[in-house]
């Protein structure tokens, strides 16, 4: 669902040189696009529109890239029956309210689309066949363009349970990230192919605000040095958002620009807390713990007073030990000043008591104190924590068992919050 609105704004002001309005200073030989957006950019004629109309508005950007310098262009789609079970109660909450939505009719052909094209959107099964729909037809636009493109690469992933890389030599299934086909969502899925092109310069172009901290977080535990960049499309469409920006191989569009590497830099040169910790505080601003804390604060005051405390001593001692997020006992710090946050691809450690006592600090040393903190803390700091876990994935297949969402994370076995005791089911044509 993307982080809280105000973040964004906040690390534009706090960390400038890394998040603005410029663009890339490096050629982009690399761009991966999280195509799910570009379908809600899409706007038919209603009764006029066709799937060739579809496929075109898909390719023109990519053959730009092309023609502009670039080299490789992967295309990632979700797929919605591979998210891991905590993510249901997201899904429940931006699907699963209100009236059931409208039945589209019709299908993805060169001469129609199914229609009303909000509702073909809305539907699990319309938008899959529209996602296919569109796979094919780029890459047979590749492939009609073989000569031009002779030695340009494009990927297409995330349709069909499979990746398909089409190249001079034609199109063909790779088997060999059949991995990627298990990830589910497309943010994860754009970090996983921008973690395969690790030694080259690569551009996400994106929607959603997750992918900011995700790919902070990947590029830290890669300890990438290649150039990487997120293009934050705005949302908005038209006008003045669709003003030239100067870099040709992406189209005329408002954006915010991320320099990842630079943002990790920025942010442990200039401040006390570690990257991973920073993600875990722009992650917990959008729990139900932090949302009333956000409501009399703001995110840029939470944040702020956070990293101001980050510099003080932890509250426990420093030879306490600290909790996994499964409840078992973890390893110790040494250093009173490092904050108890540690993430590596495979485990991590957090005591969500201290990192309650740490909120709790900010609250106090914030000008406004109508903040209070909610009793069920511990749950919505552990999904927090799950979440962190969920994006610091090390990409060696489908989810592990071992970061599957228990019952002891505040959820039940389908994603609900126990202590919430939301045991409505989903409607069915949303887990049909």
């Amino acid at each position: 669902m993307g982080l809280h609105g105000d973040v964004k704004k906040f690390l534009r002001v706090r960390f400038p040189s890394s998040v603005g309005d410029a663009v890339p200073e490096t050629q982009c030989d690399v761009l991966v696009c999280d195509h799910m957006w570009l379908l809600f950019k899409f706007h038919p004629d209603e009764g006029a529109a066709t799937g060739e109309d579809l496929v075109d508005f898909i390719w023109r950007p990519m053959l730009r890239f092309f023609r502009a310098g670039g080299s490789s262009y992967a295309c990632v789609f979700d797929v919605p029956e591979r998210v891991p079970v905590a993510k249901a109660e997201e899904h429940k909450k931006r699907y699963g309210s209100g009236p059931r939505p409208e039945k589209p009719t019709g299908t993805c052909s060169p001469s129609s689309l199914p229609l009303p094209w909000h509702a073909a959107l809305a539907d699990r099964r319309a938008r899959g066949d529209v996602c296919a729909y569109i796979a094919r037809g780029i890459v047979a636009r590749f492939e009609s363009h073989a000569d031009e493109l002779k030695d340009k690469e494009l990927v297409v992933s995330g349709v069909g349970g499979e990746v398909v890389r089409a190249d001079a030599k034609g199109s063909r299934v790779w088997k060999e990230h059949a991995a990627v086909a298990e990830v589910g969502e497309g943010d994860l899925a754009v970090a996983y192919w921008v973690n395969h092109f690790a030694d080259r310069s690569v551009v996400a172009r994106v929607l959603d605000t997750d992918q900011i901290p995700i790919l902070m977080l990947r590029a830290k535990l890669s300890r990438r040095v290649a150039p990487l960049h997120v293009w934050l499309v705005s949302p908005k469409t038209g006008g003045s958002d669709e003003r030239s920006h100067g870099y040709e191989c992406i189209p005329p569009e408002g954006h915010t620009l991320v320099d990842v590497l630079g943002l990790n830099d920025e942010m442990e040169r200039t401040t006390r807390a570690s990257v991973e910790e920073w993600v875990f505080w722009i992650i917990a601003q959008k729990t139900d713990f932090v949302d009333k804390i956000v409501q009399n604060l703001g995110v840029a005051s939470t944040l702020a007073a956070l990293e101001e405390d980050a510099a003080r001593p932890p509250v426990s001692t420093a030879a306490s030990a600290v909790r996994t997020m499964f409840g078992r006992r973890g390893e110790t710090t040494s250093n009173p000043r490092r904050p108890i946050v540690r993430v590596t691809a495979s485990r991590a450690t957090c005591d969500s008591r201290e990192m309650s006592i740490r909120f709790g600090s900010a609250i106090a040393s914030a000008k406004r104190k109508r903040a209070t903190i909610r009793e069920d803390a511990d749950v919505e700091f552990r999904r927090a924590w799950w979440t962190l876990l969920y994006w610091s994935y090390g990409w060696d297949g489908p989810l592990r068992e071992s970061l599957r969402p228990r019952p002891a994370f505040g959820f039940d076995e389908r994603g609900m919050r126990a202590k919430a005791k939301e045991d409505v089911s989903f409607p069915d044509y949303i887990s049909g």
